[in-house]
This record gives structure tokens, sequence and C-alpha cells, in this order.
């Protein structure tokens, strides 16, 4: 995840601007990125609480919870994100090194999403002139 942040970190506001989806922007999915982190942090609390696995939020669920992050952040600077974006990574880690859990339990949410994203916002920097 930090190869992404870092990546991310970098990209001049123009990029920022780029689709990077049909429906969002490299922005709009930074701010997705950002929500989902503060929200797997909150998730694994939960789950060292109730010692239940996480599950998968419903299409609908995503929906609703992606609309929020779009609220919650709007106002944020790009820099700002990127802050934000670094804050909760770094509190994922170290609550699974401080809680001796394995990072692959969660590595088919964490990395599959992070790739995904990742990709997206690569092709449409390739796909676009600058």
């Amino acid at each position: 995840m930090v190869e992404f942040i870092v990546f991310c970190s970098v990209l001049s506001s123009e990029c920022w601007q780029r689709k990077a989806t049909t429906l969002w922007t490299v922005r709009d999915l930074i701010v997705h990125m950002v929500g989902w982190e503060e929200k797997s942090y909150k998730a694994l609390l939960e789950v060292k609480k109730t010692m239940k696995s996480i599950t998968q939020p419903s299409k609908e669920e995503c929906d609703n919870l992606n609309r929020l992050f779009s609220i919650r952040y709007a106002s944020y600077s790009n820099d700002a994100l990127i802050t934000e974006w670094k804050y909760w990574r770094e509190k994922i880690d170290r609550f699974i090194s401080e809680n001796d859990m394995k990072s692959e339990i969660f590595c088919w949410f964490f990395d599959d999403h992070k790739d995904h994203h990742f990709s997206q916002v690569k092709k449409s920097l390739e796909n676009s002139p600058n």
C-alpha cells in the first residue's frame, strides 16, 4: 500500500483530475481508498473485540460508504488526503503488528483492493497526455 500512497503523493493536481474509471477521477479514487482504510482499521478493531472475521459489505453498503467518504473528504486538499491515507495505513500496519495478527488473513481485502485501484490510476496516466 505504501508504494501506491507514495505514487499518488507526487502526482500533479492535473493528474488528480484525470478519469481513473468511467465514474471516478484519480482524486475520487484516492478519497475512496482513504475512506476504506479508515473503515478497515475500524473493522480490525471489531475483529479483535468479537473474534469474528471481516465480512464483505454488499454493493449497496459499499455505494453508501463511498458517498459518505466523498462528503467527509470533500474539503480536504490533495496533500491532506495523502496525509490522512498514510495515517490510517500506519494505524492498520501497527495494529496488525502489535496484535500479532498475520497480514495474510487480511490480504484478500487489502492487497486485491489496492492492486485493483493502483492499476486503474496507472492506466489513467498512461492513457492521458501530460
